[in-house]
């Protein structure tokens, strides 16, 4: 999941814990943007995990978020 939390790194980890997510870091060089990865949810998943969209879009720190996944 690339997510927008503009509060800040140490927002993002909380957030990222508080749902069983690792936050994996700033993505590149785009300021306020992490990447989150979920052990339930594969990278590139061919579809979307609304659970986890909708708990991360009920945070109010969270600005923008959008799970990462394969096109078919």
């Amino acid at each position: 999941f690339a997510v927008r939390i503009p509060a800040g790194k140490q927002a993002a980890d909380a957030i990222a814990t508080k749902h069983g997510f690792i936050n994996k870091g700033q993505i590149g060089a785009l300021d306020d943007y992490y990447l989150f990865q979920h052990h339930h949810v594969s990278k590139r998943s061919l579809r979307s995990s609304g659970k986890h969209q909708k708990a991360l879009n009920a945070e109010s720190a969270v600005e923008w978020m959008q799970q990462q996944h394969e096109k078919v």
